[in-house]
């Protein structure tokens, strides 16, 4: 089995990642990428700005005007302090949006400097989005995505995101999650781990897997695996995938890789952050190749092993996993209706 040319962690100099950016590299970068629309449009426009002042101006003439309210009403005491504080309000509202909005140069010309260094790309709005899996989400987008020519994917994610908002609004801070894609080199079985351990308080963050698949494709396994990890495959697939799930490899799943949710999908690995992650931090990049490396170690010769003794046949559609009815939501969503219909 031919491996595509994809980093390992000890590939990745962090270091480069680290580094502060000089003046230098950051003109270099503007440079480079003028007229570049995945970077262009990344960037506020300054009308975007004027428009921000003009509304923070009716604010304040709003306030103004209460504050005259105050004074006509016999309140007089009170209206210079509320003016004073909805002043104080306004000066610290407008920086704070400027500021937050601001092109990320700094962090953008750190993260091209390292994927040069690994022969990667870096841009804050990647070409496409690749099509959907049962983690990823059809109406998700990509930003501030790494990827490399061998089909690797190293991409901050929004769910139910416009394209407009991801570059006025999220660009210039962490997503909703982030994911991994790896390119195995042979189709694999469409099976997704979904970690327990990532599902923060009352498991809500866990929704993206257990609202979409369906229940009957769960695979029971004996031990303290399940605990760690839910299995799901369609169930003509379901032997395919305990041929994966060794003792060796489940116990590497749970030592290395319980911060995400994992899915073999066509010829892709795929780890998916529940959390929002910076990919300027080289932790961030630490921790999900710590995981991949450990997981690809175990998999690689099981994959290569499967592959030779299932042959594919090309006529015939691989099996996918179902989506589920989420009867939680429905169930919700009757109750108040009724709610609405016969109490209120």
């Amino acid at each position: 089995m031919s491996h595509p040319p994809i980093p390992a962690l000890a590939d990745l100099p962090l270091d480069e990642l680290a580094r502060p950016a000089s003046a230098e590299e950051i003109r270099a970068l503007k440079n480079r990428v003028r007229g570049d629309s995945r970077w262009t449009r990344a960037i506020p426009k300054w009308h975007e700005y004027g428009t921000s002042g003009i509304i923070m101006l009716l604010v304040g003439a709003i306030g103004v005007f209460f504050a005259y309210l105050m004074i006509s009403s016999h309140s007089p005491e009170i209206a210079p302090w509320f003016l004073i504080t909805f002043c104080l309000l306004q000066l610290v509202a407008l920086p704070y949006w400027i500021i937050k909005n601001r092109p990320r140069w700094g962090d953008w010309a750190r993260m091209v400097r390292f994927a040069d260094a690994t022969g990667m790309e870096f841009a804050p709005l990647p070409h496409k989005t690749l099509p959907q899996t049962a983690l990823l989400g059809p109406s998700a987008r990509d930003y501030n995505g790494f990827s490399s020519r061998g089909g690797l994917r190293l991409m901050q994610r929004a769910d139910n995101m416009s394209s407009t908002r991801i570059q006025r609004e999220l660009i210039d801070r962490p997503g909703e999650y982030a994911y991994l894609r790896i390119p195995l080199g042979v189709q694999m079985p469409h099976i997704v781990l979904d970690s327990r351990r990532n599902d923060g308080v009352a498991g809500w963050r866990s929704r993206r897997t257990r609202l979409r698949l369906a229940d009957d494709q769960r695979i029971e396994l004996e031990g303290d695996f399940p605990r760690a990890f839910g299995v799901y495959a369609p169930e003509a697939l379901q032997r395919d995938a305990l041929y994966f799930l060794t003792p060796d490899f489940m116990e590497t799943l749970a030592l290395y890789a319980t911060e995400f949710d994992l899915e073999f999908s066509g010829s892709d690995l795929i780890l998916v952050s529940t959390r929002p992650m910076n990919l300027a931090d080289p932790d961030v990049w630490l921790r999900f190749f710590t995981a991949a490396d450990a997981v690809l170690s175990h998999l690689r010769p099981t994959a290569s092993a499967y592959r030779r003794g299932t042959p594919i046949d090309p006529r015939t559609p691989p099996s996918r996993l179902r989506w589920g009815f989420p009867i939680g939501t429905a169930l919700a969503l009757a109750a108040f209706i009724a709610w609405r219909v016969f109490v209120a």
